[in-house]
């Protein structure tokens, strides 16, 4: 009885060790089963907020899309400004051409028609000078003519004289003396002495000889009257080469800036031909980065590209990439289309609003929808936290779920960024209307600004031409003047010519001048400073009239001469910045065209061409607007990443990498938590199969322990039905979200065609490996039911086993030692297995670590390049607007000043044409004034001397009665006995002339009459 108690009661020990075992693997099951519970929560959360980072890089993708459409419309915009920038450049080199042959052929004719004005004026100087030498050398010959008759009669008188005195022995003073003698004389009488002669009568007549005399004055004035028309010709032909060599001076200045101005032309040509290339190489440069930027953007899309395909690896994802591409492509015509059919936006306003409010019918539908899923989701995982064994396939079906939540959600979001990117645009318009109108009231300013300049600058223009008026007043004031005096000596000639008596004695004298005020030297017209220059000369006392109105008309003429040459060097100066701003301004529209491809754009095209400063206006509106958009863009990447850091509370990138790595670990711990889960099911499996096969000894416990395994099959077959349902329900819910997915699906298939071109490879490849997983994940779905069916069966076995159990207690003891050996090699194996997949999985997590850390580095420096472009981009663009705006300010300032200039030099040409035909006119009446003057005098002295011819005539043929007898005719005979008979009376008279000097002891040249005046008072005294 011992022997049999003895084994009985090892193998109840046996029982009670085994239950021991078993009730602690449950109780570490149970364990591993709760934190298995709560890791997969914790796997959940994670799941959400890497799906959320996985929206939020799609999000970011399509962004960095639309800012690669947005460079190529700039790029385009920028091609047309340049083509514009060409044309434009062109025209202003066309309009420069054909000013500057303008300029060239008017000078050119103003040159002709000044030195043809010039050489005309010669001529005619020229045939006035010949016509007054040839009448002051008429005039000359017949006074010469005239002086030489009255010799000649002079000299017949005195011969008559002299025969008189010699043949009467009697002293006739004149031919009065001898005429009263002869007449006196009786006929055949005999001549007495000529002491007892009575005084001889005066033979001539007194009046002939003071006619004589004031002839012979008329001459001498004459002659003086000549020599000042002479020197007033000289002065006259001084002045006019004078002025002559001053229009000779201006013209070699109008030639010398001629050429000053073509070299400078020159130099501007050379000077906007290197800008023209500097620009051209500015634009090469910025077109290289946009290259790069681009470049950069492709890249960060193909690495996006690769993220997503990473994160996204599912068949429908293709379909949705495909359809998502279709939509991008429809997107990109429909923006090109916005950008060439502006003028239409209205009409395609409304239907945009149509279709709005249908998205947001659509969104509100879908959001209900979605808060429908959520419900159902959240019922889901309320069951999945239930589920132990098929957690695995749950989750995965879940994750499909969410990725098409996912899906869903930023198609709905890429449709609101559509309306905020239509809302964008219509503000952007608005702007741009806001823009155009301040940019109105901005021209309307400087319209006004201009107004004002140009009125100082007509005032400046009105004093300055008052001025030239006061000066040329002064001139004709002094012109008056000299008139005046001229008329004053006119009188006083004629003063002279009546006092005759009172000029005979005052001849030899000369006459006083007429001392002039020291105010008749000043003007009101001239300035303070001539006036001071001009006071003491004229205050002067030593100087004659003459004199200081030389000096006076000297500093005048210097003084006006400086101040031309001031205006000149203003006008230089002028000349010169406003060369200098041409050329800045031509520099900049070139560079401007340039950026734009505008080549024919220039300063003048800006100022005069309005399709032309339209197009540029609108060009840089849409770089404007372009670069806003940029910038917004920017703005919401950037609030975005604020978003995901505050999701992950963090506050900088590297915190946000050390979170993401956070993410990552338990990521892989959740994992390895599965694999042990999964291991410790292997376990228990192989658990049951050996208490399948142990065969306790004792009955009432195995019976016991088969009452609880068949509550636990119950339990489990209940849990089997439940999960049934949550199957049931789970595909309903799938159905429902098919139906979703599929209606997305139709609305988005374009879209998602588009994508598919870009990454077919790279979602093929990611598709076979997550077909490959799937698989795997299909055929652990199937293994596991599988094992649910064999726990069934085992279940059926177990209970036909119990009825075998009886049999082979006895041989529990040694297949229980068997089962436990092999247990501890399974364990062993299992454990093994365990370090080999930890150890595999943290290599595997390494490189997937360091990949995504290289991947997100590269990303940072291409978002840093794409940023760097950008606001490099926007900086060119400002600085092209602050210079176009000061381009064309100094383009309206230069245009204003060259208007001035032309008038003034219009109102130059015409006060020189003026002073030309002042000094012809002036020219003409004095030689009139002159001419008349002489014809005048030579009539007079020609009737006066024809008068006093026939006088003689008549006297002598009166005398001549006297020795002719005028009853015989007149032979040679007669003629001779008549010379003869003079000749006689001549001899006497001389005779008695030569008695008389010796007895007055008077020489020959005395006169008879002083000397016996003189002894007729002395006789008289006595």
């Amino acid at each position: 009885m011992m022997n049999q108690e003895s084994p009985e009661h090892s193998t109840s020990s046996d029982d009670l060790s085994d239950n021991e075992q078993l009730n602690e693997i449950k109780s570490r099951l149970m364990k591993d089963n709760e934190r298995l519970t709560q890791q997969v929560a914790s796997l959940k959360v994670q799941l959400r907020e890497t799906l959320d980072f996985q929206n939020k890089n799609e999000e970011l993708y399509q962004k960095n899309r639309q800012l690669q459409n947005d460079l190529r419309n700039a790029q385009t915009t920028i091609d047309d400004l340049n083509c514009r920038l060409s044309i434009n450049l062109k025209l202003l080199e066309e309009v420069k051409n054909k000013e500057s042959q303008v300029k060239q052929n008017a000078v050119k004719l103003d040159i002709k028609s000044g030195t043809e004005m010039l050489e005309r004026e010669r001529r005619k100087f020229a045939k006035h000078i010949s016509e007054l030498n040839e009448q002051i050398s008429s005039n000359e010959n017949t006074f010469l003519q005239q002086k030489q008759e009255l010799s000649n009669m002079q000299d017949t008188i005195n011969r008559i004289i002299t025969a008189a005195s010699s043949k009467y022995n009697v002293v006739f003073k004149d031919v009065e003396s001898l005429v009263s003698y002869i007449e006196q004389i009786p006929d055949n009488t005999v001549i007495e002495s000529a002491s007892s002669l009575p005084e001889p009568a005066p033979l001539f007549d007194p009046r002939l000889l003071r006619k004589i005399q004031k002839l012979k004055k008329q001459l001498r004035e004459t002659r003086f009257e000549g020599m000042e028309t002479e020197g007033k010709l000289n002065d006259m032909l001084t002045q006019f080469e004078e002025f002559q060599k001053t229009a000779n001076e201006k013209i070699q200045k109008l030639n010398s800036e001629l050429t000053d101005a073509q070299h400078k032309a020159s130099v501007k040509e050379i000077e906007h031909k290197h800008e023209l290339e500097q620009i051209k190489a500015e634009n090469l440069a910025l077109k290289a980065n946009l290259e790069k930027s681009s470049f950069k953007c492709e890249q960060f899309e193909k690495e996006n590209s690769k993220l997503q395909s990473m994160i996204k690896p599912t068949d429908t994802l293709q379909e949705q990439i495909e359809s998502t591409k279709k939509e991008n492509i429809q997107l990109n015509n429909f923006i090109k289309e916005m950008d060439y059919n502006i003028m239409t936006m209205k009409s395609q306003m409304e239907s945009l609003n149509s279709q709005n409010k249908t998205l947001e019918t659509q969104l509100q539908s879908s959001k209900k929808k979605f808060d429908k899923l959520q419900k159902d989701f959240s019922d889901v995982s309320a069951q999945i936290d239930a589920l132990r064994l098929e957690n695995s396939t749950l989750k995965l079906q879940k994750s499909n779920v969410e990725d098409q939540i996912h899906t869903y959600d930023a198609k709905i979001e890429s449709n609101k960024a559509q309306i905020q990117q239509l809302q964008t645009e219509i503000t952007v318009l608005q702007a741009d209307k806001q823009r155009l109108m301040s940019s109105i009231k901005a021209l309307e300013d400087n319209e006004e600004e201009l107004r004002k300049d140009q009125k100082s600058l007509s005032e400046q223009r009105d004093k300055l031409v008052n001025i030239v008026q006061k000066q040329n007043k002064a001139i004709s004031a002094m012109e008056e003047q000299i008139e005046a005096e001229t008329n004053e000596k006119k009188l006083l000639k004629e003063r002279f010519e009546d006092i005759k008596d009172k000029l005979q004695k005052k001849l030899s004298k000369t006459p006083e001048e007429i001392k002039l005020p020291a105010t008749a030297f000043f003007n009101e017209g001239f300035p303070r400073d001539l006036c001071t220059k001009l006071a003491p000369i004229a205050k002067k006392e030593n100087f004659d009239n003459q004199t200081k109105l030389k000096n006076i008309l000297e500093q005048i003429a210097l003084f006006y001469n400086n101040q031309s040459k001031q205006q000149e060097d203003c006008k230089q100066s002028v000349t010169e910045e406003n060369r200098k701003l041409k050329e800045s301004i031509d520099n900049f529209a070139t560079k401007i065209g340039n950026l734009f491809e505008m080549s024919e754009i220039n300063g003048e095209t800006v100022l005069n061409d309005p399709y032309a400063t339209k197009e540029l206006e609108r060009k840089i509106s849409k770089l404007l607007t372009d670069n806003t958009d940029l910038i917004v863009s920017n703005k919401t990447l950037e609030t975005q990443l604020k978003t995901i850091y505050t999701k992950l509370e963090v506050n900088n990138e590297t915190e946000s990498l050390e979170m993401i790595e956070k993410l990552i670990q338990k990521v892989t711990n959740l994992q390895n938590e599965i694999k042990k889960e999964k291991s410790n099911a292997s376990k228990c499996k192989k658990v049951f199969k050996s208490i399948e096969v142990s065969k306790d000894a004792e009955l009432i416990q195995k019976n016991n322990e088969i009452n609880e395994l068949n509550q636990k099959i119950e339990k489990i077959k209940q849990e089997n039905e439940d999960l049934k349902q949550n199957i049931n329900r789970n595909n309903k819910t799938i159905q429902t979200l098919q139906k979703t997915t599929e209606e997305a699906k139709q609305n988005y298939e374009e879209e998602l065609n588009k994508l598919r071109f870009t990454h077919q490879k790279e979602i093929q490849n990611v598709s076979q490996k997550f077909d490959q997983k799937e698989k795997k994940i299909y055929t652990s779905m199937a293994n596991k039911q599988n094992e649910i069916s064999s726990l069934r069966d085992k279940i059926a076995n177990l209970e036909k086993a119990n009825n075998s159990l009886q049999s082979k207690v006895n041989e529990i003891p040694e297949i229980k030692k068997s089962h436990e050996d092999s247990i501890r090699k399974i364990v062993e194996e299992n454990e093994n297995n365990e370090k080999l997949l930890r150890d595999n999985f943290q290599v595997e997590k390494n490189e997937m670590k360091k990949a995504y850390e290289i991947r997100l580095s590269e990303c940072k420096q291409q978002s840093d390049d794409v940023i760097k472009a950008h606001e490099e981009s926007s900086n060119a663009l400002k600085e092209a607007t602050n210079r176009i705006q000061d381009l064309t300010q100094k383009l309206v300032e230069q245009g204003l000043e060259i208007d001035d200039l032309k008038s003034r030099v219009s109102m130059a040409n015409d006060e020189c044409q003026r002073q030309i035909r002042i000094n012809d006119m002036k020219t003409r009446a004095t030689l009139l004034s002159q001419e008349m003057h002489y014809q005048n005098v030579i009539d007079e002295n020609k009737s006066n001397f024809n008068r006093e011819k026939r006088k003689i005539i008549g006297f002598v043929a009166q005398q001549f009665k006297s020795f002719f007898d005028a009853h015989c005719e007149l032979d040679d005979n007669s003629l001779k006995t008549i010379v003869n008979n003079v000749k006689d009376e001549m001899d006497k008279l001389i005779k008695t002339d030569k008695n008389l000097r010796k007895i007055l002891m008077i020489g020959e040249y005395d006169s008879v009459e002083d000397a016996v005046s003189k002894v007729m008072l002395s006789v008289y005294q006595k």
